[in-house]
């Protein structure tokens, strides 16, 4: 950073007058950093990264060892291991991830889903992932969506594609339901009228501005 001897100033650029008198500065001829160094930051968070990743792969190696040697089950093994890539796609995605906040919470609800429905079929699959968790997973986006719309109600329409999106994946428990994959339809019935309810109640009461979003979308 260079002074102005003169009218007494700090100049932070590589300048080597004063802006106002034209009178050669005095300082460190190096100048001096006019924004915070932010990669100091995004190294340790890195490195947290690669912390919790190197203690997950040891955990696993020897969670691995134990189930080998007939001290814990297999089946702990592999519900540990999908907890710890779950736990690892968090900070990875959520946290580090450069993607959009909505799409992170999309990609970290459909993982757990996956993590969820796994865990079910290896502990007998009793089907309690389906018939109650990723029912009610889509209900917590359904939240999600209201509490964002809310948070940035200057733009409240720009989280319709989103409630579109969970309106659809509703209907897919509706499928379920009607195959029978899901036994108690119950909290799917309800995440359903709840998806559709938040979006009908969004058009009609946004009225022109949620008709001009859709147009603008999808050109309807």
């Amino acid at each position: 950073m260079k002074t102005c001897n003169k009218c007494r100033i700090k100049v932070l650029d590589d300048t080597n007058t004063c802006p106002l008198c034209n009178q050669v500065l005095e300082g460190d001829e190096k100048g001096h950093d006019m924004y915070p160094n932010i990669m100091a930051g995004v190294r340790w968070i890195r490195f947290f990264e690669n912390i919790f990743l190197f203690l997950s792969v040891v955990s696993g190696m020897v969670l691995g060892c134990l189930s080998i040697m007939k001290i814990f089950s297999p089946v702990v093994f592999v519900i540990v291991g999908l907890i710890l890539l779950y736990l690892n796609a968090i900070i990875r995605v959520a946290v580090t991830g450069q993607s959009g906040y909505m799409l992170k919470l999309f990609s970290l609800y459909l993982l757990a889903a996956a993590v969820l429905i796994a865990i079910d079929g290896i502990t007998g699959y009793k089907k309690w992932s389906l018939d109650y968790v990723i029912p009610g997973g889509i209900m917590t986006l359904d939240g999600a969506i209201v509490a964002l719309m809310l948070i940035n109600h200057k733009n409240w329409q720009s989280y319709i594609p989103y409630q579109i999106t969970v309106m659809l994946m509703s209907f897919v428990l509706l499928i379920l339901i009607w195959t029978k994959v899901i036994d108690d339809p119950v909290v799917a019935v309800i995440a359903f009228l709840v998806t559709v309810s938040l979006f009908l109640g969004t058009v009609i009461i946004g009225d022109s501005t949620a008709r001009e979003e859709l147009k603008r979308r999808f050109y309807f």
